[in-house]
């Protein structure tokens, strides 16, 4: 049996709607949208969502829900994550998405962020041996281990790249002795996880995805050297130039420098030399978990 599904991920960073006709188990895309909104900007310092902000968010997820039913999806899911997770008036933005779209959300866990984040990222992809998958948000992280695709452990630490952006970075580029204190923020939290060493490394999310887009590659495989180039451009270029050389958006790339550094620091601490770019993530996993798991 044939189903149309929508999942919209309304993530610190970036709104995102998938809608994927479901053949068994397998998903082909339909509808692939993303804005990025920056909902989670400041939350971490004011525990507050942005009133601007909001307002925004309520207009991209009622076009996007918009747009999925248009496209003939039978149901839509939506989930938040860290930004609202974290946010005392984030009550506020689900009544008023309620209200304003029709649309029920559901603010999910770290541990059923980290649950689908794996489901949907890692369906296709080889994870023979032991495994670490890192997808790094706007506001959180998820950090799960895995040997031959069985989940070992999985954490959620507040290492989102806007975070940490606001927190460690305060020159565009950022000097080297601000990624170094980011890079040792980020291992000082590693270390109060469970032990573990990867042979492969499986990075999720939109820094992650970017990685390819800044070496002019079209691959989901990148090497150490690859991540070292990628870190070597964002420390000597400024944002606007970054924004501009590559396509990105502005407000995307002020946060890139630290949403890779965070991947860079995770991938060194595990000792991982084969490293994946996921294609897919939240989205892919939440309609996986809708047709049964």
């Amino acid at each position: 049996m044939t189903s149309l599904l929508g999942a919209l991920d309304i993530g610190s960073n970036t709104i995102r709607l998938l809608v994927a006709r479901a053949e068994g188990r397998r998903l082909q895309t339909v509808l692939d949208l993303s804005e990025f909104v920056r909902l989670g900007a400041g939350v971490a310092e004011t525990h507050l969502l942005e009133p601007q902000r909001m307002d925004r968010a309520v207009r991209v997820i009622g076009r996007f829900a918009d747009d999925a039913h248009a496209n003939g999806a039978e149901r839509v899911a939506a989930v938040a994550t860290s930004a609202v997770r974290d946010a005392e008036n984030g009550e506020e933005l689900l009544d008023r998405v309620r209200r304003e779209t029709g649309l029920d959300v559901r603010v999910i866990s770290g541990d059923e962020e980290a649950r689908l984040t794996f489901l949907g990222a890692t369906g296709d992809l080889d994870l023979s041996g032991p495994t670490v998958t890192a997808d790094v948000g706007g506001g959180s992280g998820e950090v799960i281990a895995s040997r031959d695709k069985e989940i070992l452990w999985a954490r959620v630490l507040p290492i989102g790249g806007g975070r940490l952006t606001e927190r460690f970075f305060r020159k565009d580029p950022p000097r080297p002795e601000e990624r170094e204190e980011l890079v040792t923020h980020v291992h000082d939290l590693l270390k109060g996880l469970p032990a573990f060493r990867a042979n492969h490394a499986v990075l999720v999310g939109g820094s992650a995805r970017h990685i390819p887009r800044l070496l002019d590659k079209e691959t989901d495989e990148i090497s150490l050297d690859d991540l070292d180039e990628v870190l070597g451009i964002l420390a000597h270029y400024p944002a606007g130039r970054i924004a501009d050389r590559y396509g990105i958006q502005p407000a995307r790339a002020e946060v890139l420098p630290a949403g890779i550094q965070v991947l860079d620091a995770i991938v060194t601490f595990y000792g991982a030399t084969r490293i994946t770019i996921a294609t897919g993530g939240i989205r892919e996993g939440m309609i996986v978990d809708m047709l049964g798991g």
